[in-house]
C-alpha cells in the first residue's frame, strides 16, 4: 500500500495551528508506520496558483516539477521527501 500526503502552507487562525500540527505529525507517523511516503512540498508557483508570475518565498516548487516528481516518487522506499526548488 502506498500512502502520500501532500501538504501546502496557507493562512488559518493561530489558535488552530497547533491542533493543524499535532494532526500532520500524527498523520504522517501513521504514513511511515504502514510503510507509505511522505511528501513535503513546498509553495507552489506557476499556471493555475497563486504565484502564477512571481516567486513565493522558499521553500517553493513549480507545479510541473512537483508533478514530475511525485510521478518519479510512486514507487518510493517509504520514508519523507520534500519537494522544492534547490
Amino acid at each position: 500500500m502506498r500512502v502520500f500526503v501532500a501538504g501546502a502552507s496557507g493562512v488559518i487562525g493561530v489558535r488552530l495551528v497547533p491542533l493543524l500540527v499535532a494532526a500532520v505529525q500524527e498523520f504522517e507517523r501513521m504514513v511511515l508506520e504502514a510503510g507509505g511516503v511522505v511528501l513535503r512540498y513546498g509553495r507552489f508557483y506557476g499556471p493555475g496558483t497563486f504565484y502564477e508570475s512571481e516567486l513565493p518565498e522558499s521553500p517553493r516548487v513549480s507545479v510541473d516539477e512537483a508533478a514530475k516528481t511525485t510521478a518519479d516518487l510512486l514507487e518510493a522506499e517509504s520514508g519523507v521527501v520534500t519537494i522544492a526548488d534547490a
